[in-house]
């Protein structure tokens, strides 16, 4: 499917496990992806499958339909700490001719995007969703009292793609027993 989507092989950039606790686990304020992974041509998409049962009610995903055909938006810290965790850290880049430097880079919040657009997801058990770095998407905080929220996400680049993050430059080929 991977390989259909970004049309070429396929190369795992990272994965993440998002385990959000009951009554208050923070979410992921609403960003672009390509503001975390910076990559060139811009190939990058994730799959975000979920390991429970996931609406609005236990901070699943949302996401803003059509955004993936927008531009980048303009980002600023999270604004609210109850729904959104707030982080910054020093990351090491590298481009392709070999030039580094070190980019801080902060949790991001798009600027300017009308709250009417959000769209929250329900994803049963089992189920996923792939998306664009483009796509706005984030979710907010757990507000059920029972269970976790739990989710795993990949996030893939086509062959060839250049990934500027040297923490994450590694990627792994995506291999298939066919």
């Amino acid at each position: 499917m991977v390989r259909e989507l970004l049309d070429g092989q396929p190369q795992i950039v990272q994965t993440m496990y998002m385990a959000k606790q009951p009554e208050g686990g923070t979410g992921v304020a609403l960003h672009q992806d390509t503001h975390y992974i910076r990559n060139e041509p811009n190939t990058l998409m994730a799959c975000w499958v979920v390991l429970s049962n996931t609406d609005r009610d236990n901070g699943g995903l949302c996401v803003v339909s059509g955004s993936h055909k927008r531009p980048l938006y303009r980002t600023r810290l999270p604004s609210d700490d109850t729904q959104h965790a707030s982080w910054e850290k020093d990351y090491e880049m590298r481009d392709a001719q070999g030039k580094t430097w070190t980019e801080s880079m902060h949790s991001h919040e798009v600027d300017g995007l009308d709250l009417e657009e959000i769209e929250y997801l329900t994803v049963p058990r089992a189920g996923g969703v792939f998306f664009t770095s483009m796509t706005i998407n984030g979710s907010f905080a757990n507000a059920s009292s029972d269970p976790k929220r739990l989710a795993f996400a990949t996030h893939y680049v086509r062959e060839g793609t250049w990934v500027y993050r040297r923490d994450i430059q590694n990627t792994v080929p995506v291999t298939s027993g066919n």
